[in-house]
């Protein structure tokens, strides 16, 4: 998909079973977003965004 970081995030929070995105190399037009388990990932030092619930963080939010 096209589209920046920022727009890449709301697309994987728009759909209840995306579980992680990426922007390979902070490139403007590339999104990967993960609706399965993320097993053996690696994308050459880029960052990954990984969903997860306030339960799983032990905050109260």
């Amino acid at each position: 998909m096209n589209m920046t970081l920022e727009e890449c995030q709301t697309k994987c929070l728009q759909n209840c079973t995306c579980m992680a995105y990426a922007n390979p190399e902070n490139s403007r037009s590339i999104c990967l977003l993960w609706f399965s388990d993320l097993l053996d990932i690696q994308l050459g030092g880029s960052d990954i965004f990984v969903r997860m619930a306030s339960s799983e963080l032990g905050s109260n939010v």
